[in-house]
């Protein structure tokens, strides 16, 4: 839960520099890794769900939130935003600043 969401971000940043900072062999790895660890987004479903069973247990356990919460939402959210904006057909274009539409 939290590996991979800085894993995944340091990879949009990575494929946003493009090929003028990077190889595209490279960057087409890095794409990869980024739709990978992607599917992984799931264990904070199972996390939650732990989460929720722990705080069923009032008498022996008390859970509060605080900025980290708040922190691990907004990199969540962005995140996905930023994989859905991604258009992927740029690493593969052929001239420098050309764009696919």
């Amino acid at each position: 839960s939290v590996v991979f969401p800085i894993l995944k971000n340091s990879g949009l940043i990575i494929l946003l520099a493009g090929r003028r900072v990077f190889p595209g062999w490279f960057l087409s790895r890095v794409y990869r890794f980024v739709e990978f660890s992607g599917r992984w987004g799931m264990l904070d479903v199972m996390l939650v769900t732990i989460l929720i069973a722990v705080l069923k247990l009032k008498d022996f356990v008390s859970v509060t939130s605080g900025t980290g919460l708040i922190a691990f939402t907004v990199s969540v959210i962005f995140s996905i935003a930023a994989s859905i904006v991604f258009d992927e057909h740029n690493l593969w274009n052929e001239k420098k600043g050309e764009s696919h539409e």
